[in-house]
Order: structure tokens, then sequence, then C-alpha cells
């Protein structure tokens, strides 16, 4: 509060600004236009309307963040699904398709045959999910990609009581958002039978989000039933194809008993005491695209259906006017908004 006051030049005290956010006084309109040119914001940014709850947000146990960072995640999260959910009703579109029922499991062979009805459920081929996060959001998840330390992957939340909320760290390589957001997608969907500890949870949810890239029944035709040795092209292959990461497929195939406890100690050593092999097994070599783009198309549809404007539009994607595509067009009509 102290660095905006000086900010805006002093024109209020902390006092008034912190009335400011705890709705007590409500800034006139000089003071209002000095806020939003200090806090780099649009004045449309201030009157938007609040209408998201955060019921259950869910911050893995060995995530390391200081309390500062922790809120600053949880204020972007807020902030990103009042504008998703705001321009999901202008334009009439919610998700496609609800998400699945939630399932009950007990077993890891319970968790292996929910992933397995629910590939077929959701039309997932052998050749696996092109884009993870595209198929989530179509089955009525919100994703949300924040910039976070790399401490954080990612977490499940429930909005407004009935919104599955799924959040990625965005600097991420691809395999591992893909990793992270099906291992997110299993908490939000896995019931889990009671006497089930928390440690095994998250081995069970690292279970499902491994099977929804690469059942092991596909691996094992990939690979075989069992291995002494596995060529680094074989696997780079699977991760391309797959979008799932060396270090995972080394784990399934081990799990899975195509290779023994000793070649697996032995792939981790290796990686450990080599620093050359350790940069070529965590490369990212996924192909295919892995971002959200939902919420983004919802915004270019409202602003070519003359639904909202260039103003709110550059307020709810957070781009300058000057940044946004096509914003010439209201001068140019001949292009009738397809250039």
């Amino acid at each position: 509060m102290g660095e905006l006051c000086d900010r805006i030049g002093n024109a209020v005290s902390k006092m008034t600004i912190s009335k400011y956010e705890s709705g007590a006084m409500v800034p006139g309109e000089e003071t209002l236009k000095l806020l939003a040119e200090a806090l780099e914001q649009p004045l449309e940014f201030f009157s938007r309307p609040l209408s998201v709850r955060i019921n259950d947000l869910k911050f893995r146990k060995q995530c390391r963040l200081r309390v500062k960072e922790t809120n600053a995640i949880q204020a972007k999260v807020v902030d990103h699904l009042e504008r998703y959910l705001y321009i999901e009703e202008v334009c009439g579109n919610p998700p496609s398709h609800p998400h699945a029922k939630r399932k009950t499991v007990s077993s890891a062979n319970d968790v292996i045959q929910t992933a397995a009805d629910l590939r077929k459920e959701w039309n997932i081929g052998g050749e696996g999910i092109p884009n993870v996060i595209a198929l989530l959001e179509s089955r009525g998840f919100r994703i949300v990609e924040v910039d976070a330390p790399p401490t954080f992957d990612g977490m499940n939340a429930v909005a407004n009581d009935a919104i599955d909320v799924i959040v990625l760290n965005r600097n991420f390589p691809a395999e591992r958002k893909r990793l992270t957001a099906l291992h997110e997608c299993a908490h939000a969907l896995l019931r889990f039978a009671e006497g089930i500890d928390s440690k095994t949870e998250e081995s069970y949810c690292n279970l499902f989000a491994s099977e929804m890239l690469i059942s092991e029944e596909q691996l094992r035709d990939a690979l075989g039933t069992s291995r002494k040795q596995i060529s680094w092209r074989e696997m780079v292959d699977l991760q391309q194809r797959y979008g799932i990461s060396y270090d995972a497929l080394m784990y399934k195939a081990h799990k899975c008993g195509i290779i023994n406890d000793q070649n697996y100690k032995w792939f981790n050593i290796h990686k450990s005491k080599e620093p050359s092999y350790k940069a070529f097994v965590e490369h990212s070599r996924y192909r295919g695209f892995e971002s959200s783009g939902r919420f983004e198309k919802l915004v270019y549809k409202a602003v070519y259906c003359d639904l909202i404007d260039y103003e709110q539009a550059t307020d709810l994607l957070g781009y300058s006017p000057k940044e946004f595509p096509g914003s010439e067009r209201s001068n140019n009509s001949n292009q009738g908004g397809w250039m």
C-alpha cells in the first residue's frame, strides 16, 4: 500500500487505500484514474463484477511455498476465473460436456480400470491425447495457468461450489504440464476408500495420470513384457508420441515389470552421476501444443460478435489496446472482422 501511494504521488493515504480494499470507501473518478495508471490496468478492471468464490483450494503438502507466494497464486487464480466465467456468461458458452462422475477407488487396479473406462468414455485413441488441457476444458474443467516459482507444479480447486478448477505452472515444459493436469484431474475425479493415506493418494493420482497418457497395455505393446535394456531411441519415440517424459516412462516400465529393480536403479544412478545424461533424459521433446486457449477464443468471439467492446476485451485478456490483434477492425469495415 505504501508503494502504491508513492506511485500515485501520495494523492491518498495508506489508510485510504486500505479502506478501498475493504470496501469501506470508494475512490473518486480522478483517484481511480491514478490507480489504474499506477497498476497498469484499464478503468474497466475496477468495474468488473466479482463472481468467484473458491471453496476448496488444495496445495500439495510437499509444495514448498512461502505464504506470500501462496497468496499471490490464489489471487491470480481468482482474477483469471472471474474473467473466464464472465466471458462464458457473455458468450453463452459453457463447456460442451460435463466431466465424468466421481469414482471410488481402493487399489491400484481400481485406478487403472477407472483410467481405462475414462479413456473409452472420452474417445482417447491409441495414439494418445494431442492436447490434455484442451481435452479437460472440453469436459468441464477450467484450466488456469499462472507464473509461479519452480516449487509449484499445480493444484486443484472448486469454485462457486460446482466448478472444478485445475491450476498449472505456466513455466514448465509440456510433458510436465500434461502429467500435472491429469494428476490434478485425478484428485477431482477419484474418491479414495477409507484408510488410504495421503502418500498413497498421491501415488494413485500419478498412476491415473500415467495411464491416461499411455496405458500399461500400450507400453507393453511398444516395449515387450520383459527387457534387460531399452534403447534411448525407443523411449524418445514414445515421449514424442504420447507426450510423457522419459523419466515417467522409465518409472512406468519399472512398475509394470518390463525392467527389473536392478536396471531401474542403474538408470537412476547413471542419471545422477552424469550431468549430460541427466540433461538428455529431462529434455522436453513433445511436439504438440499444450496450452489453454478456450478463454482467449471466447474473448475473440465476443469481440467479433459485438458482445463486448475492445476496451473490455483488453481488460479481460490483459493486452494493452495497441497489442490487441485486429484493433483496427472498426476503422476498416471492408475486412468484415476477418483480418
